[in-house]
């Protein structure tokens, strides 16, 4: 059947249960008249990434990009891929190009300010988290980031703003 949502599930469970092959047999059989949408063709680098052949997975999902440049679950990926294997000057360029699809999603700036702190420089971080945090109040992420960076620069006022907005929704000792 052609069910986007069954077949995502199984695909999902396949991975959890590290059956990545399965699923590029799974893959190689569909055939829908429109095409397999790339929501699922993103299971075959997945698949590759399970199975350790980390190249091929790399070598698919850019090729996916290239076809479908503005696909943010894509971008996402491949920031995700080069945020775990510390290629960081990677992140920051996949991290941009989030921007450049959602310049009003706080994560897409999430993204950026992560990759700028992992490459110390911490500034452009702060900046990255401020203009996130600013698009959405609630996102933890760029609020925790922030007070980490406002403190040592002993900017206490936003700090304790951003720490009562934070402890308001966890109250955690990291806060």
């Amino acid at each position: 059947p052609q069910l986007v949502d069954a077949w995502t599930t199984r695909f999902d469970l396949l991975l959890k249960l590290n059956r990545p092959r399965e699923i590029l047999l799974l893959l190689a059989a569909l055939n829908w008249p429109q095409g397999v949408p790339v929501s699922l063709r993103q299971y075959e680098c997945l698949a590759f990434r399970a199975d350790r052949q980390g190249e091929a997975a790399y070598l698919r999902l850019n090729a996916l990009i290239d076809e479908a440049p503005n696909q943010y679950p894509l971008r996402r990926l491949l920031a995700d891929w080069y945020d775990q294997d510390d290629d960081n000057e990677a992140y920051l360029a996949a991290g941009r190009e989030l921007v450049r699809i959602a310049p009003d999603f706080a994560p897409a700036h999430g993204y950026v300010g992560h990759a700028l702190a992992k490459l110390e420089r911490d500034d452009e971080a702060v900046q990255s988290f401020e203009r996130a945090y600013t698009l959405d109040g609630e996102y933890h992420f760029a609020g925790a980031r922030l007070l980490e960076r406002y403190v040592p620069r002993q900017r206490y006022k936003e700090a304790q703003k951003i720490k009562k907005k934070l402890w308001a929704h966890e109250q955690s000792v990291a806060i």
